[in-house]
């Protein structure tokens, strides 16, 4: 460039500038930035709820352990972050394929689906299972004896599992005792109660049950996930993600299953509506036992 002289506009640059303008997000940070950003927030959230879910499931749900609340804090929050990132950020680009021994056109399903399933459990269901729990460890006890917060996060938990269910309804319907029924009934004791408080002084042991609930899910939930990503990326077979989550889920359902018995939830103080969804999911656990068990004989 000769000095003194300035560079000619372009004739697209007003064209150039009103591109920049809408590529920026909220109109301050450039796209690319913010795709960088939150998909690196999203895989650091996923990872660490997933191995703090195992590690406190082994800890509290198999060897009946009691764990800082920290570390149960920073779980949740965890959860909450990589659920709500897929929801504000990757809810149209949430996988709609699965990687089943039995293939979706078997099982007369179609790719939007396998998709409403994927969005329901990898995301929502991640949600409802969270609130709760974080905000039984971080609130304080004026927010947790509040008529109106304590109604709003009911309204909030059964709003979210409604459209769970509508979401993996297509799937199978059952599995929303797994993914949401749960929640749902500790939404409709917070209403039948009026304060979260009072549910918690009528049942203190409520929290703890709805923790290994949550370690249950979540831990299951992100595996599948994790290896579902590695497979995308070409880093593991099809074979090794079938194989991993047809031994990973049912020994983790059975661990639970035995916990549930452990417990003795029918005779605990829990309420009414808990104690419901115990029982379906342990008669769910008995019939999911039998048909592998079956199977297995089948091959034999």
């Amino acid at each position: 460039m000769v000095q003194g002289q300035t560079t000619p506009l372009s004739a697209f640059h007003e064209n150039d500038v009103a591109s920049q303008k809408t590529n920026l997000f909220l109109g301050i940070i450039q796209q690319r930035y913010v795709r960088t950003l939150h998909g690196a927030v999203h895989g650091i959230a996923s990872m660490l709820a997933l191995l703090l879910g195992n590690y406190l499931f082994v800890s509290q749900v198999i060897l009946g352990m009691e764990v800082p609340s920290s570390i149960k804090s920073v779980f949740f929050l965890s959860n909450i972050t990589s659920a709500s990132v897929t929801i504000l950020f990757f809810w149209d680009k949430v996988q709609s394929w699965q990687l089943a021994t039995t293939s979706m056109k078997d099982k007369g399903l179609v790719a939007q689906q396998m998709q409403n399933f994927n969005r329901g459990r990898g995301a929502l269901a991640m949600l409802s299972y969270s609130l709760f729990p974080m905000l039984v460890q971080l609130c304080p006890s004026e927010l947790l004896d509040s008529i109106l917060f304590s109604s709003v996060v009911a309204i909030a938990t059964l709003s979210c599992t409604t459209k769970t269910f509508f979401l993996i309804q297509d799937y199978r319907r059952v599995l929303f005792f797994v993914y949401g029924m749960y929640s749902a009934a500790v939404a409709v004791a917070i209403l039948r109660y009026g304060r979260i408080s009072s549910l918690l002084r009528a049942y203190p042991l409520l929290p703890n049950h709805f923790e290994k609930q949550a370690y249950f899910v979540v831990s299951c939930v992100q595996f599948g996930f994790m290896w579902y990503y590695f497979y995308s990326r070409r880093l593991v077979s099809k074979e090794w993600v079938q194989s991993m989550c047809k031994n990973y889920h049912p020994i983790m359902f059975v661990a639970y299953l035995i916990r549930l018995s452990f417990d003795q939830w029918w005779a605990s103080m829990l309420p009414t509506e808990v104690v419901i969804h115990s029982l379906l999911l342990t008669l769910f656990g008995i019939l999911f036992l039998a048909k592998i068990v079956k199977t297995q004989l089948t091959k034999v």
